[in-house]
């Protein structure tokens, strides 16, 4: 633009997007010329009031992409695509327009690296070394941090547990993500995927390895398909019980269906740990 002015986000700082602020670019460069992310503020507020979702847009840019391919794949991606927050890449499926959770908004801990869900790599699978954090509340000024330090300590896992739910079963069913490093919690941020047809059925408990235990879902939703959580501290007070745990070992993601008839799955779930 030469009628106004970049913002590179390369450097370890704290930056302050503007609602719109269009003759400012916030821009995080990769070592590809035609590969950038872009950073910009989409408060719901003027031409953005009726968004269905409120916070910090991060765009993966490709000039050698097409809006003719929508797979969100390598091979082919849209020349500007949306990191949707909440992994769902609903755009690429055109499943919707957009929802909420698609941006990123009241985040302490790291929002967005190369180990993240979604993550921040470049198309071809290499780290781009973008990595955002600290991230205020949606406003008409939000600020974040951009690059790793040497203090941030932070360990993802995801799995995959595809396990069935028993229906109307006491017991229920558990899954176990290993946690190695030693350390005391600082932020927690946990994903759960359930397919099921009756959501209203699901006790949803997540248990630390000195057994603490923080009901992340209890009934609500009625009679509304599948479950989909993403949780930290800041969206969900509950799991501030879990600063200071100690986070080496096993931890337990408890479902259970506690009523008859409706049947689901345990898809995935996933721990981002920030500790010291």
């Amino acid at each position: 633009k030469s009628d106004g002015m970049w913002i590179i986000l390369n450097n370890h700082d704290v930056y302050e997007a503007e609602h719109g602020d269009y003759r400012t670019v916030m821009r995080f460069l990769t070592g590809k010329y035609n590969e950038y992310f872009l950073v910009e503020n989409r408060h719901q507020e003027g031409l953005d009031k009726h968004l269905p979702d409120t916070g910090l847009a991060v765009y993966h840019c490709d000039t050698r992409g097409s809006n003719e391919h929508q797979d969100g794949t390598p091979e082919n991606h849209y020349q500007c695509a949306l990191i949707q927050a909440d992994g769902h890449f609903d755009l690429e499926s055109s499943q919707r327009g957009g929802d909420e959770g698609d941006l990123y908004a009241s985040i302490h801990g790291i929002a967005l690296s190369d180990v993240t869900v979604p993550n921040s790599n470049e198309w071809d699978g290499s780290d781009s070394g973008l990595v955002i954090s600290g991230i205020g509340p949606s406003a008409s000024k939000i600020a974040f941090r951009t690059g790793a330090t040497l203090e941030d300590k932070i360990v993802h896992k995801n799995i995959v547990a595809d396990q069935l739910i028993p229906d109307d079963d006491e017991a229920g069913i558990e899954s176990s993500i290993t946690i190695d490093p030693a350390g005391s919690l600082v932020n927690i941020r946990v994903k759960v995927q359930i397919s099921h047809t009756y959501r209203g059925d699901l006790n949803v408990q997540l248990v630390a390895p000195s057994g603490k235990i923080v009901t992340l879902h209890s009934g609500q939703g009625g009679t509304l398909d599948n479950l989909a959580l993403d949780l930290d501290p800041q969206s969900f007070s509950p799991l501030n019980e879990f600063k200071g745990e100690a986070i080496q070992g096993p931890w337990l993601l408890h479902v259970r269906d506690l009523w008859q008839y409706d049947v689901g799955r345990l898809d995935t779930w996933s721990l981002t740990i920030e500790y010291e």
